[in-house]
């Protein structure tokens, strides 16, 4: 029999018990093949040495299990969450928006050492799991009806929020949840939320967006563990590239160029945190709007804070000016840090250079 692991953020590595499941997996028999989505979780599978063992992936996590339930006979879904009701409603959203359990699903909830079957022949997987892994067997929870449409507006109702969580739709912070019962009501792509201390500056950001669509994410930090980085050190690069508002293609250039411009107060943190494993470093132009959504350990030698009255109008105006508009340039990045901090200098949007790390 062929098994799939998804695994979900980078703390199910960090614990070691995602190694602890492959391993339960291959002592019984079956065939294991392991996945992991997004740039938090590559980081973590390259900090655990697990690169032979552990498959990246860009897929969204529906995508991917939709690609799983194809091609494998099991899947189990592995995560560490800050509670097994925020794990049970991540895997049950991911049954649901595929259309079902089209095959036998595994919830393994490592903070809670549990386990949850949907589908049928689920259990016989979960109860091998559970006699090696020492787990328990617990029932999934039942969540109602999440999604709606009264009066030509759509609803969407989050699952398992916690105060203070942030809130996060297609990757951009719109808010802090100030109740455990979150509501988002869209019309026309203008977003209402419900429950939410509203950040304004994400909503502008975010744009016009389609409710059912969206990828909608509720935590309190991108990494909670806090672990040693694994410094790969492939030597300096060629060129600099610009990261701006985002770090999903980070991975584009990690290794590749001598070092990073990054645009926001989360995006510089996220940059510095993974080029400091690859010896990179990276000028931040932010402007203290910051979320919080990782804690910086660390960040290569050279690496500088721009503080700025808006990154987002002095990140334009570096991708214009100093990137000709393209997201990388063929130039070392001293060069490229002396031309950014000229040019904002002599337009008035810089206000302080710091040490970054």
């Amino acid at each position: 029999m062929r098994v799939a692991v998804l695994l979900h953020m980078p703390e199910v590595l960090d614990s070691g018990e995602a190694s602890r499941i492959l391993r339960a997996l291959e002592e019984e028999g079956w065939e294991v093949e392991a996945f992991i989505q997004g740039t938090m979780g590559r980081t973590a599978v390259l900090d655990n040495y697990l690169e032979d063992k552990v498959k990246a992936t860009e897929e969204r996590p529906s995508e991917c299990l939709r690609r799983l339930m194809e091609e494998f006979d099991y899947v189990v879904v592995a995560t560490d969450s800050p509670s097994p009701r925020k794990a049970a409603a991540f895997c049950w959203l991911l049954i649901e928006k595929v259309g079902g359990p089209l095959k036998p699903v595994v919830l393994a909830e490592t903070s809670s050492k549990s386990l949850m079957s949907w589908g049928r022949g689920g259990a016989v997987l979960a109860e091998a799991l559970a006699r090696r892994l020492g787990y328990s067997l617990v029932e999934p929870p039942s969540f109602g009806e999440t999604r709606w449409t009264k009066d030509g507006r759509k609803y969407r109702r989050l699952l398992a929020v916690d105060v203070g969580d942030l809130v996060m739709i297609n990757g951009v912070v719109v808010g802090v949840a100030k109740s455990s019962d979150v509501i988002l009501c869209e019309e026309g792509g203008v977003l209402r939320l419900e429950g939410v201390e509203v950040k304004e500056e994400g909503l502008r950001k975010l744009g016009p967006v389609d409710l059912w669509s969206a990828k909608v994410d509720t935590c309190r930090s991108l990494r909670r563990t806090r672990i040693e980085p694994r410094v790969v050190a492939k030597g300096v690069g060629r060129g600099v590239a610009l990261i701006d508002h985002a770090g999903r293609s980070l991975y584009e250039y990690l290794g590749r160029v001598e070092g990073f411009v990054s645009v926001g107060d989360d995006t510089t943190r996220i940059v510095a945190d993974l080029a400091y494993r690859f010896n990179s470093p990276v000028l931040g132009l932010v402007d203290g709007d910051l979320d919080g959504l990782l804690s910086l350990s660390k960040a290569a030698q050279g690496s500088l804070l721009i503080k700025v009255v808006s990154d987002d109008e002095a990140g334009e105006e570096v991708k214009a000016k100093v990137f000709k508009g393209a997201g990388l340039v063929d130039r070392g990045f001293d060069e490229v840090k002396s031309s950014v901090i000229e040019l904002l200098r002599s337009s008035g949007k810089l206000l302080e250079v710091a040490k970054l790390g």
